[in-house]
């Protein structure tokens, strides 16, 4: 078992023995183990079904989240490239916890590969359509800047998710609610027994989250700071230019930076075409300092831009 595995088998005792009991700690404990083993027999015998009928699986699979600022960076470009691929969406964090596998992940069966990172997830995307569409591919070419633009830009992303997480897990008055909404309790593509695990385990997923990511009023002040000083590189980019790599036509950074801080913008298109209307967050949902801020960033280079992106380009 390799180590990030190994340490996940842990977390459901530490979670459920926090106000639970050894019993149910154990009981927690046990329901995970049974449960990811049943996720990769199911996997293993399925891929061997297929090998011994013959079937050569082209798809390439993205499993996603509802919401989420670093999927919706991959799907944009995805879409943006024209590239067939088939979205599963799962619920929450739960199968983090589960099966260890992080969202956006890319699958792509006939190769037996997985990639989980959003820049790298680009980086084959580029390579893969390179082969069939040269001149389709440019947007997705890497550099050097964009290359380091890009790392920025989703370490801005890890400090404006702090923020909003402080704000939709901890300062909100309906918590729970906009829990289940972020994490997919709304969406029709996800399995109902999906969204059955989702209600029953949501008190140990905002636990665990809130004590993992060290979600409070102090850590998410500090990050929105940091966000914010990344933003102001942004404006002054873009006050020089139409997109922020000089370019006449965007290119994946602009896709990258509009998808990541368009959680503090909002823009209606958030969450990309095909998201139920009821998952789709409002000004509403947040508290009124939270809806204060969206609005400031809105007025903001940087939150112009983005909005100006999932207007015309989404």
């Amino acid at each position: 078992m390799k180590v990030p595995y190994l340490l996940l088998t842990f977390l459901p005792l530490v979670i459920a023995y926090n106000g639970h009991g050894i019993f149910g700690a154990i009981f927690w404990t046990i329901l995970w183990l049974v449960f990811r083993q049943a996720v990769t027999t199911y996997t293993i015998i399925s891929k061997s079904n297929k090998i011994k009928a013959g079937v050569e699986d082209k798809r390439l699979i993205l499993n996603t989240l509802p919401i989420s600022h670093y999927v919706d960076k991959v799907r944009w470009c995805m879409d943006k490239a024209k590239i067939p691929y088939e979205e599963e969406k799962d619920i929450g964090i739960f199968w983090v916890l589960t099966t260890g596998r992080l969202v956006p992940n890319l699958n792509i069966p006939a190769k037996n590969i997985s990639i989980s990172n959003s820049s790298d997830i680009l980086k084959y995307l580029y390579a893969h359509l390179k082969c069939s569409d040269e001149e389709g591919a440019k947007f997705l070419e890497p550099t050097p800047k964009s290359f380091e633009l890009e790392k920025k830009i989703d370490e801005c992303g890890r400090h404006i998710r702090t923020y909003i997480y402080y704000h939709v897990l901890v300062a909100n008055k309906n918590s729970d609610e906009m829990a289940l909404k972020v994490w997919g309790i709304h969406e029709a593509e996800i399995p109902p027994w999906q969204k059955s695990i989702l209600k029953v385990t949501l008190p140990f997923l905002k636990k665990f989250l809130i004590n993992v990511l060290e979600i409070n009023k102090e850590h998410a002040d500090a990050d929105l700071k940091k966000a914010e000083e990344f933003f102001g590189e942004i404006d002054k980019i873009l006050s020089k230019n139409q997109f922020i790599l000089g370019t006449e036509e965007p290119t994946y950074i602009d896709y990258s930076f509009a998808a990541i801080a368009a959680i503090a913008a909002l823009p209606d298109q958030y969450g990309g075409p095909k998201l139920t209307p009821e998952s789709r967050l409002k000004l509403s949902d947040f508290t009124l300092e939270t809806q204060k801020y969206f609005k400031k960033f809105r007025n903001t280079p940087s939150g112009k831009f983005v909005m100006k992106m999932y207007a015309e380009h989404r």
